[in-house]
């Protein structure tokens, strides 16, 4: 689990767009900073695009603290299951978390952490659950090139269905990113009403890819039932519309509209 520089990047667009609005910031797992490697230039073009001090130094220290810090978050928290690595609050994702959590982060990152946990609808009801309204959070999970890299590998409608239909939540972003910050980007859009899933060709991906996501909790945000996938959700309204009760009750309800007409 690892805060990379590709993710970074991201979350330095989000602050400039104004997504980022400061306060307290909360990691899943114990995340690494994977420091500055090739991307030097383009990280401090970003950082100050955003109206950061293109300072790089955060980029060097093993916790992504600093980072943070820059982006306007002044207090830093890290959630993991075990102590091991030095998380200061102890919690099991896969249980419901203790009230006194409840909205208390205005910034939650997952740098590849939920992919790991079994029980992922109390996970992401969690989340919610932590998140402060307004609050943002900012997702990176696997997608291709590392096929038995967690328990899960998410798609781009469990962002869509989950977080946009089911809670409530405003999706800010949604793409498939490269580990490589100099390969091609995809932006996920949403299939709503859609019969259909995007496709790609094996080759569209060179390397290492993750669904990357931020979403925004608001005042309407719950978590209120199940999350279905949009076209299945489209063939079930189709068949329900087609079948012989459905039709039965519109000619009943046509009849009776008739007979009342004439009174």
């Amino acid at each position: 689990m690892g805060l990379n520089n590709a993710m970074a990047l991201k979350l330095m667009d989000a602050d400039g767009r104004g997504d980022l609005r400061g306060g307290s910031a909360l990691t899943l797992g114990a995340l690494r900073m994977r420091g500055v490697g090739a991307n030097r230039a383009r990280l401090r073009r970003s950082s100050q695009a955003a109206g950061l001090s293109g300072d790089l130094t955060p980029f060097t220290k093993p916790r992504p603290e600093g980072f943070l810090n820059q982006l306007g978050y002044d207090r830093f928290h890290e959630l993991d299951v075990s102590g091991y690595e030095g998380a200061d609050i102890l919690a099991d994702l896969n249980q419901p978390l203790p009230e006194r959590l409840h909205n208390q982060f205005d910034l939650i990152v997952d740098g590849g952490t939920l992919e790991h946990v079994f029980n992922v609808p109390v996970a992401f009801a969690n989340v919610l659950s932590i998140l402060k309204v307004s609050g943002a959070f900012s997702s990176t999970n696997t997608f291709s090139g590392e096929p038995c890299h967690g328990l899960y590998q998410f798609n781009s409608d469990l962002v869509w269905s989950f977080w946009k239909r089911t809670c409530n939540c405003e999706v800010l972003s949604c793409t498939l990113l490269p580990a490589d910050p100099t390969k091609k980007t995809y932006e996920m859009t949403d299939l709503t009403g859609n019969r259909w899933r995007p496709s790609f060709r094996q080759t569209d991906f060179d390397g290492l890819y993750f669904l990357y996501y931020e979403i925004r909790k608001t005042a309407e945000s719950e978590c209120r039932a199940v999350s279905y996938q949009s076209d299945y959700e489209v063939f079930w309204g189709e068949s329900a519309a087609k079948s012989p009760a459905n039709i039965a009750d519109n000619k009943s309800s046509k009849t009776e509209s008739g007979s009342h007409d004439s009174i």
